[in-house]
């Protein structure tokens, strides 16, 4: 099979409809193949939105970098995820780093093409529109869990507290002696379960760093506003 086939039948296959339906021949022929290592980065935060990305093969994660450089993760995308598409409707300039978690193989399309793919390849305009749907619906649910996550400020802002605070970095202190889940309930007047949770939410994110020697980085709560 040929790139131009191939191309074709990817885009095809994210929208769902058979590969011989017709209008998928001007977005594939816009193509091209873009592959990445891991550490590459796909997009950049601030950068201007010109291009969209279908996602072939491999992981990406999508990162937001503080004025210092600590890096919080966002969310992870697996085969089939588009990129980018919503920066390019907006107009707005990329909110976040696209980085390569694994080798990765994506289709890149200008966005100007895709824009008119969304009005002729059929069914390509209801696909985006639920994609962008679910994403809204999913940024709800995130606003929802995130105003119910006080122990997470909490648990946050207390062990900033604790720490030594950086000489050559003031968004970062370091615990040398971390406290246990037990004890840092206690300190934040909450329930052990619910500082556990917090602590792992905060590790995923980024914001709590574990070193080899058992201390604990914390980045500052206010690295991000």
């Amino acid at each position: 099979m040929d790139q131009l086939e191939e191309a074709k039948d990817l885009w095809s296959a994210f929208v769902g409809v058979p590969s011989e339906r017709d209008g998928f021949a001007d977005l594939a022929a816009a193509c091209r193949r873009v592959q990445l290592k891991p550490g590459d980065s796909l997009v950049t935060q601030g950068d201007a939105a010109q291009t969209v990305f279908l996602l072939v093969s491999g992981t990406l994660k999508t990162v937001r970098y503080s004025k210092n450089g600590h890096e919080i993760w966002l969310a992870s995308f697996g085969e089939g995820a588009l990129i980018g598409e919503m920066s390019g409707l907006t107009g707005s300039t990329r909110s976040s780093t696209v980085i390569a978690v694994t080798k990765v193989d994506v289709l890149a399309v200008d966005f100007s093409d895709f824009e008119a793919a969304i009005s002729t390849a059929p069914g390509f305009g209801l696909k985006v529109s639920k994609l962008l749907a679910e994403r809204v619906r999913n940024t709800s649910v995130q606003l929802e869990e995130l105003a119910t996550l006080q122990t997470s400020a909490r648990v946050h802002s207390e062990l900033f507290r604790l720490g030594e605070l950086d000489e050559t970095d003031e968004e970062r202190a370091t615990i040398a002696n971390p406290p246990s889940v037990s004890e840092l309930a206690i300190r934040i007047h909450a329930a052990r379960e619910s500082t556990s949770r917090a602590v792992s939410y905060l590790h995923k994110r980024g914001f709590l760093k574990k070193r080899d020697d058992g201390a604990l980085d914390v980045i500052s709560p206010q690295s991000f506003d």
